[in-house]
């Protein structure tokens, strides 16, 4: 696994172009030639000593572990000069037919044969991620996700920094359907506001603006009601504010 791992990354670095790409080899054998162990090679002054000699900017490293039937793959690249973290990324991985060979295990029993995810939803343009994997953006309202593993998995919807989660389980060549539905927000905004410490004032609240965690949506036109669309299930803070007024603030809860 270790191997096929290091073997791919190398391969797809070099492909970009983008990099020259030492061996992870040519690493060792200035550790050892260094008597260091791999641990002190991210110490800052040894980083620095094998970047020199290597003439390297920084190293790949990462690990494997596995958990709830899935494969976790942790990585980062640190700086060889400074011992920093530039970058870090992971992946979740079902285990699988040729997982299990990379991993070089017997296989005595017939696995499983994969099911399918098909997710339904109104929310365009949302990042779909199956068990923290992102799979691509909801286009026509519908994504099919196939070869997915009989069991447990969680589904998620990011748009514009939110996420709406539903959990689903696949059976054996079977297809799940999950439907993730926008909610909206109607506002109905009148009466009395506090216009200064000593008179209240008729409120209009045509061209008022309305904000929903911080984020301005639109504005009031010539109504008191104004509806919000495309709303991800979940908790927010909504403001109303105009010039003159108190802003209005609430915290509500939208539902699927």
């Amino acid at each position: 696994m270790e191997k096929f791992l290091c073997e791919e990354l190398t391969n797809q670095l070099f492909l970009t172009k983008k990099f020259k790409v030492i061996e992870k080899s040519q690493l060792y054998k200035v550790i050892e030639e260094q008597k260091l162990s791999l641990n002190q090679v991210i110490d800052p002054e040894n980083a620095g000593k094998i970047g020199k000699i290597l003439g390297i900017d920084g190293i790949l490293i990462g690990s494997i572990v596995e958990k709830d039937n899935s494969i976790v793959i942790n990585t980062r690249i640190v700086n060889v000069a400074q011992g920093k973290i530039l970058a870090a990324a992971n992946v979740n991985i079902p285990i699988d037919k040729q997982i299990l060979i990379l991993q070089g295990r017997e296989i005595s029993l017939e696995l499983q044969t994969p099911g399918s995810i098909v997710v339904v939803s109104d929310i365009e343009k949302a990042e779909v991620l199956l068990d923290n994997v992102s799979l691509g953006v909801l286009v026509n309202k519908e994504m099919c996700i196939p070869e997915v593993s009989p069991t447990k998995h969680r589904v998620t919807l990011k748009k514009d920094g939110r996420t709406f989660t539903k959990e689903v389980e696949v059976k054996e060549g079977k297809e799940e359907r999950v439907t993730m539905f926008s909610g909206s927000i109607l506002l109905a905004c009148k009466g009395k506001y506090l216009r200064d410490s000593t008179k209240y004032a008729e409120a209009s609240i045509e061209n008022a603006k309305v904000y929903l965690d911080g984020h301005q949506v639109g504005k009031v036109k010539d109504t008191e009601q104004m509806q919000i669309f495309n709303v991800l299930p979940g908790t927010y803070e909504i403001k109303v504010t105009k010039s003159f007024y108190y802003d209005k603030e609430n915290t509500i809860v939208v539902l699927e």
